[in-house]
């Protein structure tokens, strides 16, 4: 069951749009993103721009709060803090752990800790795909959601991620800087 899970999944890849970009959030809503990242300080701005089918991440730094005036069940809670991701979990909200990679422990740990999600958007130092191969491995048999965070200028990473070991990331967080 979970592996048709994410079959099904990743028939219908997931491309985010990272905000912090605003000026081409438009262009990228109407070329297929399936979902964007949002930040405390732009939600409540560009929340009426974003349409009901695509996916929001409220990301979360460690001290931030939940805006108070946003609907909370419309977001997946996005953060490097693990534990914050957890006290949300327990509360029924959908979670995505953000991990940047740079050696062997934070690969491992990013892994153990992701599997916890729905969702693990990573990002990785090395420009091989080898890390990238053994999260794919690992979180294979898992119902959490693997996005790969690309670089802004690097849209030859973006088709090779989706296309590793025939079976790729689920998706990618891929936020040009131009057009």
């Amino acid at each position: 069951v979970i592996q048709m899970a994410k079959r099904e999944a990743m028939q219908a890849r997931s491309l985010w749009f990272d905000t912090k970009n605003e000026e081409l959030l438009e262009r990228a809503l109407h070329g297929g993103y399936t979902g964007v990242l949002l930040y405390p300080e732009n939600v409540e701005r560009l929340l009426p721009r974003i349409g009901k089918r695509v996916l929001k991440l409220l990301v979360l730094a460690p001290s931030d709060a939940i805006p108070a005036t946003s609907s909370t069940s419309d977001f997946i809670f996005a953060s490097r803090d693990a534990y914050a991701l957890d006290s949300l979990r327990a509360k029924g909200y959908p979670t995505c752990l953000q991990a940047h990679v740079i050696d062997r422990k934070s690969l491992e740990d990013a892994i153990a800790l992701g599997r916890q999600h729905d969702y693990l958007l990573m990002s990785f130092q090395d420009p091989t795909n080898i890390p990238l191969e053994l999260v794919i491995a690992s979180l294979q048999n898992t119902q959490t959601i693997l996005i790969k965070k690309i670089a802004d200028t690097d849209v030859e990473d973006a088709v090779v991620s989706l296309g590793v070991m025939e079976v790729g990331a689920d998706g990618i967080c891929f936020s040009p800087r131009n057009h």
